[in-house]
Order: C-alpha cells, then sequence, then structure tokens
C-alpha cells in the first residue's frame, strides 16, 4: 500500500509527557523525530523496510540519518531500551503509525464494502422499476392491439384514442418517476433547486435504460458527504446535460458508480488512541 499522506500528526503534549522518550538523551530524542519522518515516508508506513519487503539495516538507517555510524548504534539502543520504538520481524517500527495504518486499511476495507452494497441495492431497485414500467407497457400494448370488428373506420379511432390515451400514461407516469427518482433526492445548492421545467424537459429526453440509472447516480450524489454541505452542486438541469449541442456533457454519469468519499484514506488520523502508548 503506498503513502500518499502529505503529513502525520505529532501531539506535542503526549511527547512531551511520554515518560519513555523524556528517559533518553537530547541527541536520541533528536534522532527519534528525525526518524519519525522518515518512518511516515516509509513503504509500508511505520516500518524501516527496503522495497523487497527485506528489513533495512542498522547501517543503511545510518545513511538515511546523515549519522555516523558507531552514534547511531549508540542512540538506537538508547531508544529501544527505553521503549520509544521497537523492532518488529526485524525491522525498526514506531508502533503508533504501525497501528494507524492497519486502522486505516481497515475501515477503508470497511468503506468499501459499503458502498458496494449501497450499489447493489441501487441495481436491485432500478431492476424492479424497470421490470414493473415493462410490465406496465407490456399491458398497455396487449390492450391497444385489440382490433374493434365493428368498422373500420372505429377501428382506426379507436386504436387512435387509445395510443393517445397510453401515451399520456406513459408520460404521467414518467412525470411520477422524476419527482419521486431524481427531483426530491437530488440535493439542493444553498438549500434551493431551480429550473424544474428545464430539468423535466431534459429527463424525458432520456431512454429507459438512462432514465433507470439516473435514478442509481442520484442516490450516490445524495449520500456524498460534500453534497450534504451543498459544496459543488450542479443546477438540476445541467447535472442531467450539460455543455454544447456540438459537444454535450452528462456529469450524472460520472456518479452510476459509487465513489470514496474524500479523504477517504484519512478516517481515522484525527482520533487519539492511549491504549498502546505513544509511539
Amino acid at each position: 500500500m503506498s503513502n500518499n499522506l502529505p503529513s502525520f500528526h505529532l501531539y506535542c503534549g503526549d511527547l512531551w509527557k511520554d515518560q519513555q522518550f523524556q528517559l533518553c538523551s537530547w541527541q536520541a530524542q533528536n534522532l527519534w523525530l528525525r526518524m519519525l519522518v522518515l518512518l511516515h515516508d516509509s513503504i509500508p508506513r511505520g516500518e524501516f523496510r527496503l522495497s523487497n519487503g527485506q528489513p533495512m539495516s542498522d547501517e543503511q538507517i545510518a545513511t538515511l540519518c546523515h549519522m555516523p555510524m558507531a552514534d547511531l548504534k549508540q542512540l538506537l539502543c538508547e531508544l529501544l531500551g527505553n521503549c520509544v520504538c521497537s523492532r518488529m520481524a526485524g525491522a525498526i517500527v514506531s508502533r503508533r503509525m504501525v497501528r494507524e495504518r492497519q486502522e486505516e486499511e481497515n475501515k477503508f476495507q470497511t468503506i468499501e464494502d459499503i458502498h458496494e452494497m449501497k450499489r447493489q441495492a441501487g441495481l436491485k431497485g432500478a431492476n424492479a422499476r424497470w421490470h414493473s414500467h415493462d410490465m406496465i407497457n407490456g399491458k398497455a400494448m396487449t390492450e391497444n392491439s385489440t382490433p374493434d370488428i365493428s368498422s373500420s373506420s372505429s377501428s382506426s379511432s379507436s386504436s387512435s384514442s387509445s395510443s393517445s390515451s397510453s401515451s399520456s400514461i406513459s408520460k404521467e407516469q414518467d412525470i411520477a418517476r422524476f419527482e419521486n427518482e431524481f427531483w426530491k433526492p437530488y440535493p439542493g445548492r444553498d438549500g434551493k433547486k431551480i429550473d424544474k421545467s428545464q430539468a423535466l424537459k431534459k429527463y424525458l429526453m432520456l431512454n429507459e435504460q438512462d432514465k433507470a440509472l439516473l435514478a442509481l447516480a442520484v442516490q450516490h450524489l445524495a449520500v456524498h458527504p460534500r453534497s450534504k454541505d451543498g459544496i459543488g452542486i450542479k443546477d438540476p438541469h445541467r447535472w442531467i446535460q450539460n455543455g454544447t449541442k456540438k459537444e454535450p456533457s452528462e456529469p450524472w454519469r460520472e456518479w452510476i458508480e459509487d465513489t470514496k468519499p474524500q479523504g477517504g484514506l484519512n478516517v481515522g488520523l484525527n482520533e487519539k488512541d492511549y491504549t498502546a502508548g505513544v509511539w
């Protein structure tokens, strides 16, 4: 797992109150602060390891810290003796960084599982609505295909009337779907949603499959943390279709697949854990 975190938390109060750290000489304390910076950028974070997974030797750590080997061995012995750092499978590690990294990985996997469950639930709901719409259309077609044997003129008139009635019912259903599946769940910008008629016009131009996918995309947008704050929300009709006739864009298609909340890899970093020591 690559380390793309630009910083790490150094709690100054914990640092100065930690008896193990205070028992070290100022030279050992300075070495440990330098090592923490290097450990933060290591892969995996918190462990002095080479790219092949093997632990770094003391000589290699001395090179990274720009310190004579004899001085590093003496100060490292002091840090290990006071339990400021530890050796794990042969590698010098920061216990706190390792613990926080493992917690982040576990939480990240949990978030991914939740997103997958939401995505599957959305697809299931969209398929159910799609099936229901097909059943309604199928019934309407069956009723429209029944011939009127009284006369050819009355048959033509009945067919035209049934077709018009079916078209009217279908439009009413689309308007209801627009209201329930798009307009109501769509997040407002500063608590407002404008140009409803424009959004409805663009919605009615979509085919049935795109309407079902749009409903799924709205669900993903609505639960996004930034959407709840009203940040970066487009006007509804521009979210359905934007751009020009020559170069149209459909921003909603980017939300068909659920997205990770921003800062997903940083979840939990603001939480202090005193159960296993400062380091």
